[in-house]
């Protein structure tokens, strides 16, 4: 069986904030899997005249990265992309905004070898994001008591708000 990864990352990712996404796969077979960025690959979806596209036979083309991107930069950041080889935490603080594509690479090892690889392009769009409402609270000091003062430093447009500390017998936390 082959790797599986969890999750999707998001569409869209904020300029200047940083983005923290779990790109790590499952294996039914608990093999050993190792991360890593790669450059995607491409295919003329316009040539094959079809839609959806199914992808050609191999050799596939590699995205041509212009300078100043390469694969130890594909998109400029604060904290440049990278993904952690063990975990799959893939983490950026994008400094620009625009479209950028990148290729996750994932091989799966067993008793120290290789037995196989597979990878995922993905286009992330990061744009400028203002935040009109900001959430933020502080609490006074306690030491297990049942009640707990709260001090809402929330700003914003409207300031409706409520508070749900996941008690499940009671109408009001």
């Amino acid at each position: 069986s082959s790797p599986r990864f969890k999750n999707l990352p998001p569409n869209f990712l904020c300029n200047n904030v940083l983005m923290e996404f779990d790109y790590s796969a499952n294996d039914d077979d608990s093999d050993s899997l190792v991360y890593s960025l790669v450059v995607p690959y491409t295919y003329d979806v316009a040539a094959a005249g079809v839609r959806p596209a199914p992808p050609g036979a191999p050799p596939y083309t590699k995205v041509i990265m212009n300078s100043p991107y390469s694969t130890a930069n594909f998109m400029n950041g604060y904290e440049k992309l990278k993904i952690n080889s063990s975990t799959g935490l893939l983490t950026v603080i994008p400094s620009e905004t625009g479209q950028f594509v990148i290729g996750v690479k994932v091989e799966e090892y067993r008793n120290g070898s290789k037995i196989g690889e597979m990878f995922q392009d993905y286009q992330f769009n990061v744009v400028e994001c203002q935040f009109s409402v900001v959430a933020n609270f502080d609490a006074d000091p306690f030491e297990c008591l049942t009640e707990v003062n709260f001090n809402n430093n929330s700003t914003g447009d409207d300031l409706k708000f409520s508070w749900d500390f996941g008690e499940q017998n009671l109408n009001n936390d």
